[in-house]
């Protein structure tokens, strides 16, 4: 059997559960935010990578 065939029904067995969790997972406090910021020394137009697995939540703050 094609692999990709084989594949296909599963690609989306977790999207509805992950869309709920990032509509209802809490963000985080602006003030925590801004304190990694300030600990880990990051420059204005620093790049950074959040790894983990889930929505990006903390990738969005650190981008603004």
């Amino acid at each position: 059997m094609d692999a990709d065939k084989e594949l296909e029904p599963r690609r989306s067995w977790y999207s509805a559960a992950a869309t709920a969790y990032n509509r209802v997972r809490p963000r985080y406090p602006a003030d925590l935010i801004q304190r990694a910021i300030e600990l880990a020394q990051l420059p204005p137009k620093a790049k950074i990578l959040e790894i983990g697995c889930g929505p990006g939540i903390a990738t969005v703050e650190f981008a603004r």
